[in-house]
């Protein structure tokens, strides 16, 4: 409606009000007008405890330093989104966005706040988190140089066993390319015109897996994994890398390939 507390502009400058938001008015000082049903529903209150409660009641005091307490910079600007506390009548807070704007009621400034639950969000938020620390910390742990490069061949994450195996300088890796990257272990292959090939071929195939063996100047040999990152839905990502030096094993394999033709000399 266009009269009364609720302006008519009050939905758009939200986007879509949902059921269970909070719409709160108040004064300049924080002396609440009045309060939709589902904030009573979602915080506990009667409409008449509402109404006997200011702001600084209403919400968890850790929150405070976030709320924009000057409104009259508020009622300059019209309009401000912050995330804050309520407080239920049972003393739990309500983590919430607030989407606040400047209002005239009865021909006084007042404002009027759309508040939004954040719990679903904060758990997913923290869910993601802790998922991503297990990742985190997998990757790092993990014997294998790991990298992973998007769908436009940019690199989105790696750890720091990959850059030793690789000796690859840290200006490379923050530019995030993996054309750099790739020319800047070209020198230490002993058959860089196979590897850039199949990289090539790999970045043309995504839906191709592929594991070799890399034979470096310097000795040392690298088993070589990798296979393309598709969703849920077949959509690609990029791509995974997975590099592990097994030199000493390749060294213990053809010092054991010695003493068998030894052997097979001696009984022959």
């Amino acid at each position: 409606q266009g009269s009364g507390i609720f302006p008519a502009d009050a939905p758009t400058f939200y986007g879509k009000i949902n059921i269970d938001d909070t719409i709160l008015v108040h004064d300049a000082q924080g002396n609440f007008f009045d309060i939709n049903r589902g904030g009573l529903e979602r915080l506990g209150y009667t409409k008449e405890e509402v109404l006997g409660m200011n702001l600084a009641q209403f919400d968890i005091p850790e929150a405070a330093g976030r709320i924009p307490r000057n409104m009259a910079a508020l009622f300059r600007t019209g309009h401000a989104v912050f995330e804050s506390t309520q407080r239920r009548k049972d003393g739990s807070g309500v983590p919430v966005e607030v989407n606040a704007m400047a209002i005239e009621l009865d021909g006084k400034p007042a404002i009027l706040s759309v508040s939004r639950d954040l719990t679903a969000r904060k758990k997913a938020e923290e869910e993601l988190r802790f998922k991503n620390a297990i990742l985190q910390t997998q990757q790092e742990a993990s014997i294998d140089g790991i990298l992973l490069v998007d769908k436009d061949q940019k690199i989105i994450n790696y750890n720091k066993r990959f850059v030793e195996i690789w000796g690859i300088p840290q200006d490379v890796m923050d530019s995030r390319s993996d054309e750099l990257a790739i020319k800047s272990v070209l020198s230490k292959l002993t058959g860089p015109e196979g590897f850039l090939a199949l990289v090539r071929h790999l970045y043309a195939h995504r839906e191709e897996k592929s594991r070799d063996e890399i034979a470096l100047k310097d000795g040392r040999v690298l088993d070589r994994y990798s296979c393309g990152i598709f969703g849920s839905r077949g959509e690609y990502y990029g791509r995974i890398w997975y590099f592990r030096d097994i030199t000493e094993r390749k060294r213990a394999e053809e010092t054991i390939k010695g003493l068998n033709r030894d052997l097979n000399r001696t009984v022959n």
